[in-house]
């Protein structure tokens, strides 16, 4: 079904999100905060809009005359998002999906899911503003983020050390980030938590250095960094939105990066 959706920020994630959503026949409007940047959205056939939250925001903004309102920014801004909320809710948007991240969960040995305990984060403060306004919201928990011009093999290369070298890897690409929102928006689903991240979890030490060589085509010695983050270790579990999208989300489906 063809849906009116608007993507606030169109960066790494948002730009290729709203380009797809856009092909398969929704009705697509994207945000940049510079209008420098508005001739990508135009060259992709997204109708573009200079916005930033920091700003004033108009209730007569035609982008924000949509069903779907996707929240796809890293700005920290607590009363931007305030205002973001409130605009939307006057607006009477139907369901906002906000792009939000696994860092707000404490450090555990166990594995995480939705439900544990989360850091006294700005980020997580974001997230209870979106999850206690009056229209239906989705948070997805995005891991760390690999694809397009994100090559893991690239992560450590100006450093010596790989920091907590005994935990294992909690990544997700670009392309299943992207088929899931995509789901999410042709399901009846209105709100919600979910993890996205693969079900793939190597040892860090060897994934990078392995990420490296395939990248480089040489060998490279890290050092183990034995920090105090290693003694809590993270793996993130994405089962709930696996069951959801109906497939395993692993990053060995994408060894374009590798």
């Amino acid at each position: 079904m063809i849906s009116k959706i608007s993507i606030l920020g169109c960066g790494w994630l948002g730009l290729p999100l709203a380009a797809k959503l856009n092909r398969i026949g929704h009705e697509v409007k994207g945000s940049v905060r510079s209008e420098g940047n508005l001739s990508k959205l135009e060259k992709n056939g997204i109708e573009a809009y200079p916005i930033d939250i920091e700003q004033e925001l108009e209730i007569e903004n035609s982008f924000f005359n949509c069903k779907t309102l996707i929240v796809s920014i890293p700005n920290k801004n607590i009363d931007g998002h305030k205002r973001l909320i409130e605009l939307a809710e006057k607006l009477k948007i139907e369901k906002i999906i906000f792009t939000s991240s696994t860092s707000v969960y404490e450090n555990s040995n166990a594995l995480i899911k939705e439900n544990d305990l989360l850091k006294e984060t700005k980020l997580k403060n974001i997230e209870d503003l979106y999850i206690h306004s009056q229209i239906p919201c989705i948070i997805l928990r995005l891991a760390g983020l690999v694809g397009e011009n994100r090559h893991p093999g690239n992560f450590f290369k100006n450093k010596i050390g790989i920091a907590r070298p005994n935990g294992q890897i909690n990544l997700v690409h670009q392309l299943d980030i992207i088929e899931t929102i995509v789901k999410l928006i042709d399901s009846n689903i209105e709100d919600g938590i979910y993890n996205i991240v693969s079900s793939e979890h190597p040892n860090r030490f060897l994934f990078y250095q392995n990420a490296y060589f395939d990248l480089k085509g040489v060998e490279r010695n890290f050092e183990a960094s034995f920090d105090s983050e290693s003694i809590g270790q993270k793996t993130i579990s994405g089962e709930k939105i696996e069951r959801i999208i109906g497939r395993k989300i692993k990053l060995s489906d994408h060894y374009k990066f590798l």
